[in-house]
């Protein structure tokens, strides 16, 4: 409220200037310009030990992102421009490969706890494992990103490929793999490989490398696997091995 006096014609006039809204009777709220939304928690393996190998993933309504857990807990911030309404939260145990039910949480205030996570509820049944030196990068399908694997034999040559169908994950990410071969048995790879893992970018794989095909399914049963392969990684120029495995069922 702003008071204005004034002397006129030897009388006081007094204007009051009221700041409110259109009905004088609420005050208006406060531009929000940036929401932020803080969420911490703690993962457990199989018998209640902390998860010491695995990850956790966390989608919202304005970002997603993938953390490692290495010490059994977690505590990550997003921040939009608009409010946040529900977040998704799960956990994965890469040495088990055993996973936690998925948690929906609605958004109440800018800070969630979840508290204890499971991860030795269900079976994590398709993967792709993947292996460079002493670091492990695991990539199971989410809600927003599923992991699939198609075979064609219309190509040059009979070829298998497994790939991402969205990579919205703001972390580590796998997002293909071409094979040759099309039934049980080793062949080279193909020069077809993309990844993001960490230190480690790639986009071509030599076909020096080589995959083996364990199990090979029809369509609707699974495709099992090992990949051992060099490679290039152009963020230090330097010369790595991929190793890995792969269990996924097949699309086509």
């Amino acid at each position: 409220m702003k008071i204005i006096q004034s002397c006129l014609a030897g009388m006081l006039l007094i204007i009051v200037i009221n700041a409110c809204t259109k009905d004088d009777a609420t005050p208006l709220d406060p531009v929000v310009t940036s929401y932020k939304l803080k969420i911490k928690g703690s993962v457990k393996a199989c018998g209640g030990s902390n998860l010491t190998n695995g990850e956790v993933i966390i989608l919202t309504d304005h970002g997603n992102i993938a953390l490692r857990i290495s010490a059994g807990s977690f505590d990550t911030s997003f921040e939009s421009s608009t409010k946040f309404d529900s977040v998704y939260v799960w956990a994965i145990d890469w040495n088990s490969l055993k996973a936690s039910d998925t948690l929906k949480i609605r958004v109440n205030s800018d800070s969630i706890n979840v508290g204890n996570i499971s991860a030795c509820t269900r079976n994590v049944d398709e993967y792709v494992k993947l292996n460079i030196g002493a670091d492990e990068f695991v990539f199971v399908p989410t809600l927003y990103d599923s992991l699939r694997v198609a075979a064609w034999d219309t190509l040059s040559a009979p070829t298998t490929y497994i790939y991402r169908s969205d990579n919205r994950l703001s972390t580590s990410n796998f997002q293909r793999m071409q094979f040759n071969g099309m039934a049980a048995g080793t062949f080279n790879m193909n020069w077809n490989c993309g990844f993001f893992m960490g230190r480690y970018y790639s986009f071509i794989m030599p076909n020096t490398g080589t995959v083996t095909y364990t199990t090979y399914g029809n369509i609707g049963a699974y495709i099992k696997g090992t990949i051992n392969s060099p490679f290039n990684n152009n963020n230090d120029g330097l010369n790595y091995v991929l190793t890995g495995s792969f269990q996924l069922r097949r699309d086509n």
